[in-house]
This record gives structure tokens, sequence and C-alpha cells, in this order.
């Protein structure tokens, strides 16, 4: 190998010929913006409100609460839905309710990224009025057709999660 080659890979900045270097820095320029470009934008989980708008059909409502403390059974409520159930969100950020005689709610609504934020003016369930109650669901999944929203948090009584399956 030629002295100057040799050299040339261990000081490569200090002995390589001016378009060994540009090479160099050019390989280097296109590893920096390739890995900047396939970063994931922080825009990129947001759901169009505009996508949730319309009259959805009731296909799943299920809870699970795991309880506290070791003698406590864990819950699983599964609803299914019925003909005639529904959720409605309108364009003016209106949401309509209706799980038979299990639920009934209106309210407002708005979608920020994947976060659907209900605040309930009327929310009833199981026959009981409940007061000053919002949710905040995220929306795991939604098409045309399809829409699942989790939601989860932590009371006295344990932990519990909430999945609500609807179609168009």
């Amino acid at each position: 190998m030629i002295p100057a080659a040799r050299n040339c890979f261990k000081y490569p900045l200090l002995t390589c010929k001016p378009l060994v270097v540009k090479k160099l820095l050019f390989i280097v320029c296109l590893f920096i913006t390739v890995s900047i470009c396939s970063c994931t934008k922080d825009g990129a989980n947001k759901t169009n409100s505009s996508s949730i708008v319309g009259k959805w059909n009731v296909v799943m409502d299920s809870s699970y609460n795991t309880g506290i403390g070791a003698s406590i059974t864990p819950t699983i409520q599964t609803y299914i839905g019925q003909p005639g159930d529904y959720y409605n969100f309108t364009e003016q950020g209106k949401a309509y309710f209706n799980e038979g005689s299990k639920l009934s709610a209106t309210g407002d609504y708005t979608v920020t990224g994947n976060q659907l934020k209900l605040k309930y003016d009327n929310l009833v369930i199981d026959g009981s009025a409940i007061e000053n109650a919002s949710t905040i669901y995220t929306i795991a999944a939604i098409s045309a057709h399809n829409l699942t929203l989790t939601s989860s948090f932590i009371t006295q009584g344990g932990s519990s999660f909430y999945t609500l399956k609807l179609s168009k």
C-alpha cells in the first residue's frame, strides 16, 4: 500500500485528497439528513376531529376493574350494543350517547391529537344521574367505519380500564 494511502485511513481529514474528504462529508451529511427526516414528527399521531363526526353504532362497551386487596376479585363487564344504541358526534362539538337503559348522555367534546375529551351536561348510568362528569378517551383506532376508544384511571376502588368499540 502506498504510504499516503495508509495515512489516509488513519487520519482521513488531514491527509486525504480533497475528493475523498468531499465524499466523506457527503456521506456524513446524508446520514444526518436521513436520521432527522425519519424521526416521528409531533403531529404524526393527530386525529382529524372531523373524522369522528357522525352517528356511530355501539358494537361493545367493556370495563375491567382490578379492585384493591388480595381478597378482591377483579370485575369485568361487557355490554354488547343493541339496535338503537349510538354515540353521535356533531360538527358543532356536541355529543349524544345512548346505550339502552345502561347509559344516556349529552355533552361537549373536543379532539386534540389522539385524545377525545368529553364534558357531560347530562349523564345517567344505570338510572343514576352523575353531575360534573368528564372523560378523556384515547382514540386507539379510527377508520371510515370503525372507532375504538380506550380510557383508564385509578380510584379508591382500584384501577379501571374501558374499551368502547363503535361502527358506522
